[in-house]
């Protein structure tokens, strides 16, 4: 990795702290989706894996005429930056293939109750947006200024 400047990148400190980033377990997910769904909370569930923003989420509210602009995001962890950064990836790309510090999303018109549930299942959800049917598609997240509008 030219990052670190060698290629045994994985031997450096930084390239320690990016394996350990990248050997990660991921989170499953399964069991509080299934809790959002059983108990009628949710009318859609993504994970963000690759595809992220525009193929995992931007599509889909596209393909059902809905459009969110979104506030208060998680900030990604800072091995996810050092990654992209090392594969010099822009911030629209970055958005398009990894979670940038969001792990998933769920529409619900239950917010308060979707996120105790998640809370009971030992994860932290907050609100981060509004989906309207306003004739925009997509997603817009404020504070990156990065735009899909799961159209292309």
């Amino acid at each position: 990795c030219e990052e670190f400047g060698m290629t045994h990148w994985s031997m450096t400190p930084p390239g320690q702290e990016l394996l350990e980033y990248l050997t990660t377990p991921s989170t499953v997910f399964y069991p509080v989706f299934k809790a959002l769904i059983d108990d009628g909370l949710v009318s859609m569930v993504t994970h963000m894996s690759g595809g992220a923003y525009n193929g995992k989420l931007a599509h889909v509210l596209a393909k059902n005429n809905l459009y969110c602009e979104m506030d208060g995001l998680y900030p990604p962890d800072p091995r996810e930056l050092m990654l992209v950064n090392a594969l010099n990836k822009d911030i629209v790309t970055a958005h398009k293939q990894f979670p940038m510090g969001n792990e998933a999303f769920a529409a619900t018109k239950k917010p308060k109750t979707a996120i105790e549930l998640i809370a009971r299942h030992g994860l932290e959800a907050t609100n981060v947006g509004i989906l309207q049917a306003n004739g925009e598609t997509g997603i817009w997240i404020k504070n990156t200024q990065v735009r899909f509008s799961g159209k292309d």
